[in-house]
């Protein structure tokens, strides 16, 4: 299973100078963004990555047409040396897949495009938690269950698992994986409780399940395997979220990085948004 995050290669992409006006977000009383700290949270996230974690990063420029095209997680789903070009669900960033499309073609991975497969079909990557053993899928405002017969499609050895997300925007934006059968949950309120425990209802496999009474956003990270350092977590900054830190520091054999994602976040982002991580 751990063969599946030794991950040497992240794909981002810039900020676009739209980013600040003209991003999605859940909350339109959301603070506006700071864009001067937005680059320089941005710059450190990918220094992390690239000089910390020891991955190649391969930069996608950003496009200013796309003002939420720096979340590139959500056009692409790659579990080894497949990937799976999604269809965004909200129509303003399904124009996002050109460039990650050529992006995966030119490094070389077996490619599915998922329009090709459904037209009907909607996926944001950030619905996304693969396990290692399984693929969860949150079913959202943004994401189908028509994807998740692509994605059994796409990835025929590992079942497919549907949560229905009614609280957030994504599956990810209240949990994620922290070592290999382990995954870090939030439980901050009773909704995000409730997708919690059809989680573990769900789950097709076995897992611990480490539950902290954080906001989600705490709970959202990412786990590598590198080379450099062996495992590695890249988190949100503790320091608001107690319980998590004793969660986060309770996990052995685990180098841990703090990554402050706070101005992406007023537009729903978070640290697993903005990279795709490769094994190849």
């Amino acid at each position: 299973m751990d063969e599946y995050f030794k991950y040497n290669t992240a794909i981002v992409r810039k900020v676009a100078k739209s980013l600040p006006e003209e991003a999605q977000r859940q909350s339109p009383e959301s603070s506006p963004v700071d864009w001067e700290n937005t680059i320089k949270q941005h710059d450190n996230y990918v220094n992390i990555l690239r000089n910390e974690i020891g991955l190649k990063v391969v930069e996608l420029p950003a496009d200013e047409e796309l003002p939420d095209c720096v979340f590139v997680e959500d056009v692409a789903v790659v579990i080894g040396n497949k990937a799976l070009v999604t269809t965004p669900g909200h129509k303003s960033r399904q124009g996002e897949t050109d460039a990650m499309r050529k992006c995966l073609h030119d490094l070389g991975l077996n490619l599915t495009i998922m329009k090709d497969m459904d037209s009907e079909a909607l996926l944001d990557g950030g619905d996304v938690l693969f396990t290692g053993q399984e693929i969860m899928v949150g079913v959202s405002s943004r994401t189908n269950r028509s994807a998740c017969a692509v994605l059994a499609q796409t990835f025929p050895e590992f079942p497919v698992t549907p949560i229905e997300i009614k609280s957030g925007l994504h599956l990810k934006s209240f949990c994620s994986l922290v070592s290999p059968g382990v995954i870090l949950l939030s439980k901050k309120t009773a909704e995000i409780q409730k997708m919690g425990e059809n989680i573990k209802l769900l789950a097709k496999k076995k897992y611990q399940f480490l539950e902290v009474d954080d906001e989600g956003v705490s709970a959202n990270c990412l786990y590598i395997i590198s080379e450099k350092l062996g495992p590695s977590i890249v988190h949100p900054p503790l320091e608001k979220y107690p319980d998590s830190k004793k969660a986060y520091k309770s996990l052995s054999g685990v180098r841990l990085f703090s990554c402050d994602c706070s101005e992406l976040a007023k537009v729903d982002g978070a640290l697993t948004c903005c990279s795709i991580l490769l094994t190849i």
